[in-house]
Formats: C-alpha cells, sequence, structure tokens
C-alpha cells in the first residue's frame, strides 16, 4: 500500500503526492462533533471515475486542520493536505488527532491516541512548517483500516519517567470507529524535541505489518514496524527513514555515515535485513512510490546542487532509467492507473510531465513554447485525470496526452475520488467538499 508524504530529514524528503510530466528526455532546465447540513442519502449519490465536473454551489467547509499552513498566498502547494477520502468520508490527520468528517454534511468526530499526551500543532506564522502527513489506507486481512501515526508523550509510572512514543492508530474505514492502537518507544535522540514538530507517517503495509517512521527537525529519523494481528513491534532501525511500501520489501533513506550522506535502502519488511543498497553520497533524497512496482527518487550529492531523477525497482534497486538535470523541487504521483505525473510550481517555475508507468515513456512536457501553452499549478491526480490550475482559474488535463479536457471544472481540487472533490472556497478562503456531478 502506499503514502503520499513531504517530509523533512535534513536535507532528506520523502514523499508521495500526485503532478504530471512529460518530454522524452525531460530536463530540468526549462473531539466533539459538530453539526453540519444534513447528509444527502447514500441511494442518490452518483459516482464519477474521474469526476471531470464539481458543484461550488454546495459543498460543506472542511476544518481548517486539512489545510494546514500548506499553501501560500501565490496558491502553491508547499505540502499535501493530510487528508485522504473513502468513498463520502474524509480522514484528516493532525499532531494530535485523526478527523473523521462526512464530506456530504460537515459532521466531525475527532479521534486521539488513547494512550499518551500528544501536542497540537500551533503555527509560528510561516507556511509549510506543519509537519503533518496524510494518513494511509490499507486493507488488513479483508477489512479497510486507516492508519495514522503520533508522537505521544506516555506518563512515568511509579519510579518509571516518562517516555517519547510513536503510536499508531487503527480506524474502522466504514464507521470510523476506533480499532486498535500500538505504542513503540522513540530513540532517545528525539529526547526533548517537542512533539508537534516531529513529522511522523505510515508508509506502507505487507500483509499485517504496517510500516511507520519518525522525523525530527535535524537528521534524527526511525522507522518501526507494527505488527496489526498482535499489537506487537517486530523491529525498529534509528537512522532508516521509510518511504515506501511495496511487496514484502520497505524502501528509505539510511544515514551511510557520519558525514551526513545518505543511501537509498530497499530491506525486508519481516526483519529489517537489507536486501539492495544505491550508495552514491546523495544529500538530498526525495522518493515517490509511481505504481505497484516502481519508484521515483530525485536526489542530488550536494546542498543546492542540481538533482537527478531516476525511475527504481523497489524490489531489487535496479536503475530502470536515469535523468540529469534540475529535479530539485519537484514533486512526482502514481494516478492510481498507469501514469506518474511530475511537477514544479514556485515562485520562478512552473513545469509538469508525464510518464506511462509501464512503459516508462514521457509522454509530454509544459510549458510548451510551439503552442504557447503554459503549466499548470497541479493539485491533484486520479485514473488519467490531472487537476490544477493557472491563472484563468481551474482545469483538467488529459493524463496522457497533457492536452486541456475540461477548462470550466468548477473546482481544482486537492484531494479527489469518484464522489467529492476537496477544493479552495471562494476567493481561496479555507477548503471545501464539492461533490462531483459530472
Amino acid at each position: 500500500m502506499r503514502a503520499r508524504v513531504w517530509l523533512p530529514l535534513g536535507l532528506v524528503a520523502l514523499l508521495l503526492c500526485t503532478v504530471a510530466c512529460g518530454d522524452p528526455h525531460p530536463k530540468r532546465t526549462v473531539g466533539p462533533r459538530s453539526e453540519g447540513a444534513p447528509a444527502t442519502p447514500a441511494a442518490t449519490l452518483k459516482a464519477f471515475d474521474p469526476p471531470t465536473h464539481f458543484d461550488t454551489t454546495q459543498g460543506p467547509t472542511i476544518p481548517d486542520d486539512a489545510a494546514l499552513n500548506g499553501v501560500n498566498l501565490a496558491g502553491n502547494i508547499l505540502q499535501p493536505p493530510p487528508t485522504i477520502l473513502y468513498k463520502t468520508t474524509a480522514f484528516v490527520s493532525t499532531t494530535d488527532r485523526l478527523l473523521v468528517i462526512d464530506t456530504r454534511s460537515g459532521r466531525v468526530s475527532a479521534l486521539a491516541p488513547p494512550d499518551g499526551t500528544a501536542e497540537p500543532f500551533a503555527s509560528d506564522g510561516f507556511v509549510g512548517e506543519d509537519p503533518t502527513t496524510p494518513p494511509l489506507l490499507a486493507t488488513v486481512k479483508g477489512r479497510e483500516l486507516v492508519l495514522a501515526a503520533f508522537a505521544v508523550k506516555v506518563p512515568g509510572k511509579g519510579t518509571m519517567p516518562s517516555t517519547m512514543a510513536l503510536d499508531l492508530v487503527a480506524v474502522d474505514a466504514a464507521s470510523g470507529r476506533l480499532v486498535s492502537h500500538i505504542a513503540a518507544t522513540l530513540d532517545s535522540q528525539f529526547n526533548g524535541a517537542y512533539l508537534s514538530n516531529l513529522s511522523t507517517a505510515v508508509v506502507g503495509v505487507s500483509g499485517q505489518i504496517a510500516v511507520a517512521r519518525i522525523l525530527g527537525l535535524g537528521s534524527e529519523a526511525e522507522t518501526f514496524t507494527f505488527d496489526l494481528s498482535n499489537g506487537t513491534v517486530p523491529w525498529t532501525q534509528i537512522g532508516f527513514a521509510a518511504s515506501d511500501v511495496t511487496g514484502s520489501i520497505v524502501v528509505g533513506a539510511l544515514a551511510s555515515d557520519t558525514s551526513g550522506y545518505y543511501d537509498l535502502v530497499g530491506a525486508t519488511v519481516e526483519n529489517g535485513h537489507k536486501v539492495w543498497s544505491l550508495s552514491g553520497k546523495m544529500d538530498v533524497l526525495n522518493v515517490f512510490p509511481s505504481g505497484p512496482s516502481l519508484l521515483v527518487a530525485i536526489s542530488s550529492d550536494s546542498p543546492g546542487g542540481h538533482a537527478k531523477l531516476q525511475l527504481i525497482d523497489p524490489r531489487t534497486g535496479a536503475v530502470r532509467q536515469s535523468t540529469d538535470g534540475d529535479f530539485g523541487g519537484v514533486r512526482c504521483s502514481f494516478d492510481g492507473a498507469t501514469l506518474t505525473i511530475c511537477s514544479e510550481s514556485s515562485a520562478f517555475v512552473h513545469w509538469a510531465a508525464a510518464f506511462d508507468t509501464t512503459t516508462l515513456s514521457w509522454l509530454w512536457n509544459l510549458p510548451d513554447e510551439e503552442s504557447g501553452r503554459v503549466a499548470p499549478l497541479v493539485r491533484s491526480v486520479w485514473h488519467g485525470n490531472v487537476y490544477g490550475s493557472t491563472e484563468n482559474g481551474p482545469v483538467i488535463l488529459d493524463g496522457r496526452t497533457g492536452k486541456d479536457k475540461v477548462t470550466d471544472p468548477g473546482a481544482a481540487p486537492y484531494v479527489v475520488d469518484q464522489y467529492v472533490g476537496i477544493a479552495p472556497g471562494p476567493g481561496a478562503e479555507g477548503l471545501r467538499a464539492y461533490p462531483a456531478n459530472g
């Protein structure tokens, strides 16, 4: 299973996102319940896979926790909203609780880790500083679960001092009810850290084993495995920042030595045994899962240096394609079907492209000087659609051709499924859950 994340590990980041890019050889030079409106009866719901229009005349406001401070004043996404959709339910992670939201009515219930104390995030006013990442939807023994991880402080008892722990919370996706939690004590490198500054994520599931990781503000990192069948923690590894699980292999960045460089490593979920390693004194390492048997790895050997983009088989570590260029600010994500979209949107660069995850062929590239077309600000990708915006408003691109598919979709959602799109509200104030209607 996959997660989507953009996370700080010193200069290491791990992201699973949604974007679009292409060119045969792309070059980067270029608590409590709150009542809302009545829910729409399930019988009246229509599914659109993928949706091409959203009804902006209705749709409840999504709590500010879903927006965090990950979007700057220009509308650029500095980090994905910590939200996933399960049919018409939105699951939103924060640093201290999991929100379960009915997107049809706005009704909200808050779930916090049952053991230990977590800290709510308090912004200093800087955009993109919130470390929260989306929860993960996984199927375990035929049951669909939403998994989220929290940094908590466990109170001391008697002569035993308090400890810091990573608490894994499992919630039933259909009902939103708590299923279980498993806690694992953090390594001493995290002692004294503000809990709300720690970045946690569940990065994948293999069988009944969930893999999660925690990152500090510096180079602190630790990966944990949790056995969902018996509540145990089979193994942990200090200095390893997991980013993806494919089959029985967990992939992530491992501190190679005391120099501050990292290796990309594949290890077995069962016991953490290293299966493969790509060394190269990587100073920056961003990893993006791209389908059932592919990873995009963007790495640089020096701070601020040009970053290359590699397509890697996560099971073996084989590099299937490598492109040098200026990929440092690029994010990539699988569309859930056959495409991976990569893009960058900043004050200076707007770029997008796509490749086929089977053939590894780059399909299109924007901007296109010959046609005069610009690259959109990509917000999400799902089942062949690229949802984004330009100065002309929301737009949907055909993910396979890069052509404009719909120029008046109503909204450009950050998170989307066949029922709803979560997008900025009127005047870009907060987020709304807009029903799909086409």
